[in-house]
């Protein structure tokens, strides 16, 4: 999962090609990220956006602060790998 403000044609800002993965990431800073055992936290700078990351055994939380008043949006990628293992079956409903 990526979220984004205002990044390609489909929701607001013209591209003349497919889009890319360098059209979602985000700089960041690890001087103003926060990490603990079950908690992440960080800002992405490029779309302003405050991140915070939880999880348990058996669940995870995200949550996305939108500094910008564009298109606020999160992608799902279903078809990337995740450590050593292939996702498989993958839908949104």
């Amino acid at each position: 999962m990526r979220p984004y403000v205002d990044c390609h044609n489909h929701i607001g800002r013209t591209i003349d090609r497919p889009p890319t993965p360098a059209d979602y990431q985000s700089r960041f800073s690890h001087d103003t990220e926060t990490m603990r055992p079950g908690y992440h936290a960080v800002r992405l700078d490029d779309h302003r956006i405050d991140v915070e990351l939880t999880a348990t055994e058996r669940v995870g939380f995200h949550r996305y602060r939108y500094s910008d008043t564009g298109v606020q949006s999160v992608l799902f990628d279903l078809g990337a790998e995740l450590g050593p293992s292939q996702m498989s079956d993958a839908a949104v409903e």
